[in-house]
Protein backbone atom coordinates (compact mmCIF):
# COMPACT_ATOMS: atom_id res chain seq x y z
CA UNK A 1 0.00 0.00 0.00
CA UNK A 2 1.37 3.80 -1.09
CA UNK A 3 1.99 5.57 2.12
CA UNK A 4 -0.41 8.01 2.83
CA UNK A 5 0.14 11.28 4.49
CA UNK A 6 -1.52 13.75 6.39
CA UNK A 7 -1.45 17.75 6.47
CA UNK A 8 -1.28 20.08 9.63
CA UNK A 9 -2.23 23.34 9.97
CA UNK A 10 -2.22 26.04 12.47
CA UNK A 11 -5.91 26.51 14.31
CA UNK A 12 -5.66 30.55 14.22
CA UNK A 13 -3.29 31.32 11.01
CA UNK A 14 -4.44 28.16 9.02
CA UNK A 15 -0.70 27.87 7.55
CA UNK A 16 0.34 24.61 7.16
CA UNK A 17 2.48 23.25 9.81
CA UNK A 18 4.27 19.76 9.03
CA UNK A 19 3.19 16.24 7.29
CA UNK A 20 3.19 12.75 8.51
CA UNK A 21 2.33 9.44 7.71
CA UNK A 22 -1.69 8.72 8.60
CA UNK A 23 -2.41 6.60 11.07
CA UNK A 24 -5.21 4.21 10.85
CA UNK A 25 -9.00 5.04 11.21
CA UNK A 26 -9.63 1.57 13.18
CA UNK A 27 -13.44 1.66 12.99
CA UNK A 28 -13.73 2.98 9.32
CA UNK A 29 -11.29 0.48 7.85
CA UNK A 30 -12.80 -2.62 9.42
CA UNK A 31 -16.36 -1.02 8.02
CA UNK A 32 -14.59 -0.18 4.88
CA UNK A 33 -12.61 -3.68 5.00
CA UNK A 34 -9.66 -1.30 3.41
CA UNK A 35 -7.25 1.04 4.89
CA UNK A 36 -9.15 4.46 5.93
CA UNK A 37 -6.29 7.14 7.44
CA UNK A 38 -7.54 8.55 10.21
CA UNK A 39 -7.76 12.39 9.84
CA UNK A 40 -7.60 14.44 13.17
CA UNK A 41 -8.77 18.16 13.46
CA UNK A 42 -6.43 21.17 11.92
CA UNK A 43 -5.32 17.67 8.84
CA UNK A 44 -6.17 17.01 5.90
CA UNK A 45 -4.97 14.96 3.01
CA UNK A 46 -4.97 17.33 0.64
CA UNK A 47 -1.07 17.97 -0.16
CA UNK A 48 -0.12 21.67 -0.34
CA UNK A 49 0.76 23.75 -3.09
CA UNK A 50 4.45 23.99 -4.43
CA UNK A 51 6.13 26.51 -1.94
CA UNK A 52 7.11 30.02 -3.59
CA UNK A 53 9.64 32.36 -2.05
CA UNK A 54 7.64 35.18 0.41
CA UNK A 55 4.54 32.79 0.07
CA UNK A 56 3.41 30.02 2.48
CA UNK A 57 0.46 27.79 1.99
CA UNK A 58 -2.94 28.25 4.21
CA UNK A 59 -5.93 25.63 4.11
CA UNK A 60 -9.15 27.45 3.11
CA UNK A 61 -11.72 24.93 5.21
CA UNK A 62 -14.29 26.51 3.62
CA UNK A 63 -13.44 25.48 -0.04
CA UNK A 64 -11.25 22.47 1.24
CA UNK A 65 -8.26 23.82 -0.65
CA UNK A 66 -4.77 24.93 0.03
CA UNK A 67 -4.03 28.88 -1.06
CA UNK A 68 -0.65 30.63 -1.56
CA UNK A 69 -0.80 33.98 0.58
CA UNK A 70 2.60 36.53 1.13
CA UNK A 71 4.31 35.72 3.96
CA UNK A 72 7.21 38.69 4.50
CA UNK A 73 6.99 37.81 9.21
CA UNK A 74 10.57 38.22 10.12
CA UNK A 75 11.47 40.71 7.20
CA UNK A 76 11.40 44.94 6.79
CA UNK A 77 8.67 46.92 5.11
CA UNK A 78 9.06 50.44 4.70
CA UNK A 79 5.96 53.37 3.26
CA UNK A 80 6.66 56.62 2.07
CA UNK A 81 8.39 58.12 5.75
CA UNK A 82 10.77 55.55 5.36
CA UNK A 83 10.67 54.10 8.21
CA UNK A 84 11.71 50.82 8.67
CA UNK A 85 8.88 48.25 10.13
CA UNK A 86 9.07 44.41 11.03
CA UNK A 87 5.90 42.35 9.36
CA UNK A 88 4.64 40.35 12.06
CA UNK A 89 1.72 39.16 10.21
CA UNK A 90 0.87 37.17 7.30
CA UNK A 91 -0.57 38.50 4.12
CA UNK A 92 0.20 41.51 2.07
CA UNK A 93 1.60 44.60 3.02
CA UNK A 94 0.07 48.28 3.44
CA UNK A 95 -0.54 50.19 0.51
CA UNK A 96 2.44 51.63 -1.07
CA UNK A 97 5.25 50.17 0.89
CA UNK A 98 7.95 48.00 -0.52
CA UNK A 99 10.17 45.57 1.27
CA UNK A 100 13.56 46.87 2.57
CA UNK A 101 16.87 44.73 3.03
CA UNK A 102 19.61 44.88 6.13
CA UNK A 103 21.85 46.31 3.27
CA UNK A 104 19.20 48.96 2.24
CA UNK A 105 18.36 50.25 5.51
CA UNK A 106 22.20 51.02 6.45
CA UNK A 107 22.08 52.95 3.49
CA UNK A 108 19.16 54.43 4.69
CA UNK A 109 20.58 55.31 7.74
CA UNK A 110 23.77 56.43 6.01
CA UNK A 111 22.03 58.43 3.19
CA UNK A 112 18.97 59.67 4.62
CA UNK A 113 15.36 59.38 3.39
CA UNK A 114 15.91 60.74 0.51
CA UNK A 115 17.88 58.16 -0.82
CA UNK A 116 15.31 55.85 -1.82
CA UNK A 117 11.62 55.82 -3.16
CA UNK A 118 9.00 53.27 -3.82
CA UNK A 119 7.75 52.22 -7.45
CA UNK A 120 5.50 49.60 -7.98
CA UNK A 121 5.77 48.36 -4.37
CA UNK A 122 9.69 48.10 -4.95
CA UNK A 123 12.46 50.26 -3.07
CA UNK A 124 14.74 51.81 -5.48
CA UNK A 125 17.06 54.73 -5.55
CA UNK A 126 15.65 58.05 -6.03
CA UNK A 127 16.86 59.10 -9.22
CA UNK A 128 16.53 62.93 -8.14
CA UNK A 129 18.20 62.10 -4.72
CA UNK A 130 20.46 65.12 -5.02
CA UNK A 131 17.84 67.27 -5.72
CA UNK A 132 15.74 65.80 -2.85
CA UNK A 133 18.58 65.93 -0.80
CA UNK A 134 19.25 69.73 -2.03
CA UNK A 135 15.73 70.73 -1.15
CA UNK A 136 15.99 69.27 2.54
CA UNK A 137 19.05 71.44 3.36
CA UNK A 138 17.56 74.19 2.08
CA UNK A 139 14.25 73.36 4.60
CA UNK A 140 16.25 72.61 7.75
CA UNK A 141 18.24 75.59 6.88
CA UNK A 142 15.37 77.87 6.74
CA UNK A 143 13.41 76.39 9.96
CA UNK A 144 16.83 78.15 11.87
CA UNK A 145 17.48 80.78 10.25
CA UNK A 146 15.24 83.85 9.18
CA UNK A 147 16.59 86.20 5.65
CA UNK A 148 16.47 90.18 7.04
CA UNK A 149 17.82 93.29 5.22
CA UNK A 150 21.18 92.22 6.67
CA UNK A 151 21.24 88.75 6.24
CA UNK A 152 20.21 85.38 7.78
CA UNK A 153 19.49 85.22 11.36
CA UNK A 154 19.04 82.62 13.69
CA UNK A 155 15.35 82.43 15.05
CA UNK A 156 16.83 81.23 18.50
CA UNK A 157 20.00 82.91 18.80
CA UNK A 158 22.02 81.71 21.84
CA UNK A 159 21.10 82.98 25.24
CA UNK A 160 17.78 84.43 23.86
CA UNK A 161 14.24 82.49 23.65
CA UNK A 162 13.89 83.71 20.12
CA UNK A 163 15.09 86.03 17.55
CA UNK A 164 12.37 88.91 18.22
CA UNK A 165 13.27 88.96 22.15
CA UNK A 166 16.95 89.34 20.76
CA UNK A 167 16.00 92.32 18.18
CA UNK A 168 14.10 93.98 20.39
CA UNK A 169 16.68 94.07 23.21
CA UNK A 170 18.96 95.88 20.58
CA UNK A 171 16.63 97.84 19.89
CA UNK A 172 16.01 99.02 23.35
CA UNK A 173 20.52 99.70 23.47
CA UNK A 174 20.21 101.67 20.20
CA UNK A 175 17.77 103.91 21.44
CA UNK A 176 19.62 103.80 24.62
CA UNK A 177 22.96 104.81 22.60
CA UNK A 178 21.32 107.07 19.92
CA UNK A 179 23.42 104.44 17.02
CA UNK A 180 24.20 100.95 16.30
CA UNK A 181 27.78 101.28 18.69
CA UNK A 182 30.28 99.24 18.03
CA UNK A 183 29.36 97.43 21.61
CA UNK A 184 25.70 96.38 19.87
CA UNK A 185 27.59 95.06 16.70
CA UNK A 186 29.43 92.69 18.68
CA UNK A 187 25.59 91.24 19.88
CA UNK A 188 24.73 90.05 16.42
CA UNK A 189 25.91 87.48 13.96
CA UNK A 190 24.69 86.83 10.68
CA UNK A 191 25.34 84.18 8.41
CA UNK A 192 26.04 83.61 4.61
CA UNK A 193 23.56 81.46 2.70
CA UNK A 194 24.77 78.32 1.96
CA UNK A 195 24.66 76.15 -1.63
CA UNK A 196 22.20 73.65 -0.70
CA UNK A 197 23.69 71.80 -3.19
CA UNK A 198 26.83 70.90 -1.34
CA UNK A 199 26.55 69.16 1.68
CA UNK A 200 30.02 70.06 3.60
CA UNK A 201 28.10 74.37 3.53
CA UNK A 202 24.95 72.58 5.41
CA UNK A 203 26.67 72.29 8.46
CA UNK A 204 27.14 74.10 11.31
CA UNK A 205 30.78 74.66 11.58
CA UNK A 206 30.60 75.82 7.98
CA UNK A 207 27.55 78.52 8.73
CA UNK A 208 30.08 79.55 11.91
CA UNK A 209 33.23 79.74 9.88
CA UNK A 210 31.02 81.98 7.06
CA UNK A 211 29.18 84.29 9.87
CA UNK A 212 29.70 88.12 10.23
CA UNK A 213 28.35 91.27 12.16
CA UNK A 214 26.39 94.17 10.27
CA UNK A 215 29.09 97.39 11.10
CA UNK A 216 28.20 100.21 13.23
CA UNK A 217 25.44 102.29 11.92
CA UNK A 218 22.78 105.09 12.42
CA UNK A 219 19.67 104.75 14.95
CA UNK A 220 17.91 105.76 11.23
CA UNK A 221 19.46 102.88 9.49
CA UNK A 222 19.11 100.33 12.40
CA UNK A 223 14.95 101.20 12.91
CA UNK A 224 14.90 100.60 8.79
CA UNK A 225 16.65 96.67 9.61
CA UNK A 226 14.32 96.34 12.89
CA UNK A 227 11.11 97.68 11.14
CA UNK A 228 11.59 95.30 8.05
CA UNK A 229 12.86 91.87 10.55
CA UNK A 230 9.30 92.72 12.61
CA UNK A 231 7.32 92.45 8.95
CA UNK A 232 9.36 89.45 7.54
CA UNK A 233 9.01 87.45 11.27
CA UNK A 234 5.21 87.99 11.22
CA UNK A 235 4.98 86.71 7.68
CA UNK A 236 7.33 84.01 8.53
CA UNK A 237 4.69 82.63 11.33
CA UNK A 238 2.25 81.96 8.63
CA UNK A 239 3.88 79.79 5.98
Amino acid sequence: MTDIYIYNYDFETKEFLSMQLADKDTAASNAEMQFVPLVPANATLIKPLEAEQNKTNIFNEEQNRWELVNDYRGQYFVTSDMVPEKVESLGDLPENSALITQEQITKLEKYGKNYFIISNNTLVVNPNYAKAQEKERQKNFESKFIETSWGWYRKMPKGYANAPQSIDIIDRLVSKFDGFTAQINEMMLFYQKPDFSKEKECTEDWLVAHQYKHGICSKEDFDTFYLDFQIRWAANQYK
